[in-house]
């Protein structure tokens, strides 16, 4: 599969998933203002969003940092799921090795 961020080839679904969040973790953008932190992910293809609050989220800073590695990790996997079922044919995903198939 080819990255839609940067081209960069990955071999299945779990290292797709493992370099989105080691090179561009950047594309989950936590939002830790207002009453409940939320996180967004914004599709590099075709910038379609997806928000989310984040789940027994606090206004509290200290919670955000926390569990920063964690929200990061559930949005990365939303927007891999959005590059498999809507642009299959633009990462290069092959079919059979989806990590549901």
């Amino acid at each position: 599969m080819h990255c839609p961020a940067c081209e960069a080839m990955q071999v299945g679904y779990e290292a797709m998933h493992r370099h989105l969040i080691e090179t561009h973790s950047a594309l989950v953008e936590i939002i830790a203002t207002g009453s409940r932190p939320s996180y967004c992910v914004k599709c590099p293809l075709c910038d379609d969003v997806y928000r989310q609050a984040i789940k027994r989220g606090h206004p509290d800073a200290g919670f955000v940092q926390e569990f920063e590695l964690d929200i990061r990790l559930v949005g990365m996997d939303i927007l891999v799921q959005h590059l498999i079922g809507e642009h299959p044919i633009e990462i290069g995903y092959p079919r059979g090795e989806g990590p549901h198939e």
